[in-house]
């Protein structure tokens, strides 16, 4: 066998207490999923969500990536450094953009990005298609192309896009939006998204094709036995897990 990283016990105390989490974000199949030349195979790296929910700020985030980094998981292909929900502020700056909570991230969000870009990382944020976030931060509705703008100036690889407070009729067309506005930057910038999920409990509903909208799907369930008892029949892609928990104590 090849050698391992180094257990996350041996890691300085405060590294090991934000590496708390690793993730295995599964990617649909190429044939499956949006052909842009990205995620040919499945990303892997680190989500805060699933540990911190909204307890995130940017020493949490630089502590975690020099983590993966001097732990040895980066050369074994864990390289995405993904934000959730709650890194943006509620309300947008006064030219209409995005911007970082400065209470919780003050150097602003392409200083974050230029620190994982610095380590050899990539850089993942998150964004929402309805009025609001699902924790009422900016959403990005009537916003697709001035927001894509945002995340390519700030540095971002990757962009989760959630499904709170849009309608499910309203999200297929607000997710082909953003996927058009996200490859008109001219940043390769891979593209996962979370389709209504409450949809997703009903076996009677018939959910749309997104194999040429995104690079990720999930359909309900942040871990992968949720997506494993609740697959929709032949719409299996549209319940692919978006992410598999590695690592993570206490949740």
């Amino acid at each position: 066998m090849g050698r391992q990283p180094r257990s996350l016990s041996r890691l300085p105390p405060a590294s090991a207490s934000a590496v708390l989490l690793l993730l295995l974000l599964f990617a649909a199949e190429s044939a499956l999923s949006l052909d842009n030349g990205l995620i040919r195979t499945p990303p892997m790296g680190w989500s805060t969500w699933n540990r911190f929910h909204c307890s995130i700020n940017e020493t949490l985030i630089q502590d975690v990536t020099k983590a993966i980094v001097t732990s040895g998981l980066a050369k074994f292909g864990y390289v995405y450094v993904n934000l959730d929900d709650c890194w943006m502020a509620a309300d947008r700056n006064s030219q209409g953009q995005l911007q970082a909570d400065a209470a919780t991230f003050p150097s602003g969000m392409k200083h974050l990005g230029d620190y994982i870009h610095g380590l050899g990382l990539k850089y993942g944020l998150y964004g929402d298609p309805g009025t609001m976030t699902c924790q009422r931060r900016a959403g990005n509705e009537n916003h697709e192309k001035i927001d894509a703008q945002t995340y390519a100036k700030f540095g971002a690889d990757y962009l989760k896009y959630d499904s709170c407070y849009a309608s499910h009729d309203y999200q297929l067309h607000a997710y082909m939006d953003m996927r058009d506005a996200l490859n008109a930057t001219g940043r390769p910038i891979a593209y996962s998204i979370c389709p209504d999920a409450s949809r997703c409990n009903d076996e009677k509903t018939v959910m749309w094709d997104a194999s040429s909208v995104a690079n990720v799907v999930m359909c309900r369930g942040d871990r992968a036995e949720w997506c494993a008892k609740h697959a929709l029949g032949e719409s299996v892609m549209l319940c692919r897990p978006a992410l598999l928990q590695v690592y993570n104590t206490g949740y």
